[in-house]
């Protein structure tokens, strides 16, 4: 099941965090585990974690 744009955008806020909590994940490895969590109806840009740095930038080290 594919989901919507919307969603996708708005998904980045709560899974952030509980994917960094499951350990040290950086870029590439951070849009494939919301993949794997989706069974790949997300589908994540490099621009979404962008935003997401922007969001929480201590959970990265900023």
């Amino acid at each position: 099941m594919r989901i919507g744009k919307d969603l996708v955008a708005a998904s980045a806020t709560p899974l952030v965090p509980g994917i960094l909590c499951e350990g040290d994940l950086y870029g590439y490895a951070i849009l494939k585990r919301v993949s794997e969590l989706s069974s790949g109806g997300m589908q994540w840009t490099d621009g979404m974690l962008d935003a997401a740095i922007v969001v929480f930038p201590p959970l990265f080290g900023f």
